[in-house]
């Protein structure tokens, strides 16, 4: 949510245009403040990550698989780039569970 911020009596309210996220990082005893554009980056990859991921089909009787799926190699390579820069410059800035850490690090391989 944006808020105005208050003002002296008779003068317009300025509008915040950008959300700041925080979260406290219990390693390191601090709070930290998220950046926008490590979320923007963040969410670019998860959907990235969702349109260059494979689904693993079951075995129907009819023998009908559907279409093969296409994976775009520029996607998958912008997914790539974004895994290493979330991984190299946004560690304290995104709150994420080790075990998600863990999996944007193997997309940097």
């Amino acid at each position: 949510m944006n808020f105005a911020s208050l003002k002296k009596e008779g003068q317009p309210a300025e509008k915040q245009g950008e959300e700041k996220y925080s979260f406290f990082c219990f390693d390191c005893e601090q709070q930290w403040e998220s950046d926008p554009q490590a979320q923007k980056d963040y969410l670019e990859y998860m959907w990235l990550k969702g349109r260059t991921s494979t689904v693993a089909r079951d075995m129907n009787p009819s023998g009908d698989y559907g279409p093969a799926s296409f994976i775009d190699n520029s996607e998958l390579t912008r997914r790539n780039e974004l895994a290493k820069k979330i991984i190299n410059s946004y560690k304290h800035t995104i709150d994420l569970s080790p075990s998600e850490w863990y999996k944007i690090e193997q997309d940097t391989r």
